[in-house]
């Protein structure tokens, strides 16, 4: 007789739809309008999509009663986020016209700048766009409001400015500031450890080393030590800088008061590394995380830096921002945080941020799909 052994599945209870609504600003329906759904439970992942009938209303199915944030996109318009506890039977979306931008980047002396990396840091999330032959961007899709402008081009230092997407209804670009960029400097030298020791594979950045990466490809702002471990830094400001060295399990260094000048290199720095000092990367349980670097602040989990194109920068996880909770449990360390952030799979994380905005604090709960990372 052939063993029999008693399973047991537990299913998802049955949950009724919600029709979900969208609208134009006077009130009508928008056709063709796609909708998506993701769950922000930490206990049910769902994530479902539908399109507008003639009423603008579509019916999406098993999500009444659970805490869910709704996309809509439309031509014409730009897209629109809304959360919702999952209470109503109907939710209603009001979308408005989409706002676009333009912009070039310039060599501070003289001459377009073409193949740069344009960033656009707004409310809605991170955008990055190329420029073209004669410097210029356009950026199309976008809400009104502020909006933070970084560039990076080989041969220059990076730029920043800020400026504000105005409301002009969908009719006119908004005309950003010019970024004009710098001619780089450039620092070389050595990491090693506290034996004295080269490190191979180090990372070296200015300001602060990102510890956790998506993806193969290292961010423009960031390099690896040879097998000597030489390193040689470019695309830096003239000043006094900060220069910072990370390995995994070799520890972090640090030296200040690099004074560079542009077009010029600096030579002979040397960066040694201390085991354990200032290493937030201790608990790493997977292979999968949320490509984040993070830091404690009077007893928070705070982002220091997102990583360049990852899952996490389309989210909208920005720096400066607290993670209060992950997976619907309050994290305080950073180790709880990784522990809960990190995983052996491609699955979401539920994240519960505190944000500044404008001087205002916002709080948000997005879904965030782990990925392949780097430490």
């Amino acid at each position: 007789l052939r063993a029999t052994q008693k399973v047991t599945l537990a299913l998802d209870e049955a949950r009724e739809p919600i029709t979900v609504r969208v609208e134009d600003e006077r009130g009508y329906g928008v056709e063709f309008a796609q909708v998506t759904a993701m769950s922000i439970s930490a206990e049910v992942q769902r994530k479902t999509t539908g399109f507008t009938d003639d009423r603008g209303e579509v019916e999406l199915r098993g999500l009444r009663g659970l805490p869910i944030a709704l996309e809509a996109i439309a031509p014409g318009y730009a897209p629109e986020h809304v959360t919702t506890q999952g209470a109503d039977a109907r939710v209603r979306i009001a979308l408005s016209p989409s706002e676009h931008v333009e912009g070039e980047v310039r060599a501070d002396r003289g001459g377009m700048v073409a193949g740069a990396r344009v960033t656009l840091e707004t409310l809605d999330g991170a955008r990055t766009v190329v420029t073209n032959a004669d410097g210029e961007y356009k950026v199309g899709d976008l809400h009104p409001g502020p909006v933070t402008i970084r560039v990076r081009a080989d041969g220059f230092a990076e730029g920043q400015t800020r400026g504000t997407i105005r409301d002009e209804r969908g009719r006119r670009a908004t005309e950003l500031p010019r970024v004009s960029l710098e001619q780089e400097a450039t620092a070389s030298g050595i990491v090693v450890d506290e034996t004295g020791k080269p490190v191979a594979g180090a990372r070296v950045a200015e300001g602060s080393v990102p510890v956790v990466l998506a993806g193969a490809k290292l961010p423009g702002r960031v390099v690896l030590t040879d097998r000597s471990g030489a390193f040689t830094l470019g695309q830096l400001p003239s000043g006094r800088l900060g220069l910072e060295a990370y390995a995994a399990g070799a520890g972090r260094g640090r030296i200040e008061g690099v004074v560079t000048e542009r077009g010029r290199e600096v030579r002979d720095i040397r960066i040694v590394l201390v085991r354990g000092e200032g290493d937030p990367a201790k608990a790493t349980p997977g292979a999968y995380g949320v490509a984040v670097t993070l830091g404690e602040s009077r007893g928070e989990v705070v982002v220091v830096q997102v990583a360049e194109g990852s899952q996490a920068e389309q989210a909208g996880l920005r720096t400066h921002d607290v993670i209060e909770s992950v997976q619907g449990t309050r994290v305080t360390t950073i180790e709880q945080a990784r522990a809960r952030l990190d995983g052996a799979s491609a699955e979401d994380v539920v994240v519960r941020l505190r944000s500044e905005v404008d001087g205002e604090e916002r709080e948000s709960t997005v879904r965030i799909r782990r990925e392949p990372v780097r430490r």
